[in-house]
């Protein structure tokens, strides 16, 4: 008897989740952070350059923070997209 190859379609689909359910990252595997994607629930990083509260270099809410940086203070200015 033959050995039956899979298709190329259900050779994909078996490495697919083989590594979004093999994989973890911060406890959560790819399947998990990719249905949280794609649900939406993953909140937008407003960097410290970008935000509302940035003004001559530096941050009127934390005491020491960098262009790059972003905290839970966040809000993005109106005059940068």
């Amino acid at each position: 008897m033959m050995a039956k190859f899979p298709t190329i379609e259900e050779f994909a689909k078996s490495v697919a989740d083989k590594v979004l359910d093999d994989y973890e990252y911060e406890g959560k595997t790819i399947r998990e952070w990719v249905e949280l994607i794609l649900k939406d629930e993953l909140t937008e990083v407003v960097r410290c350059k970008d935000c509302k509260h940035w003004a001559c270099g530096d941050c009127c809410r934390l005491e020491l923070s960098r262009p790059n940086d972003f905290c839970s203070y966040g809000e993005r200015r109106e005059d940068n997209g």
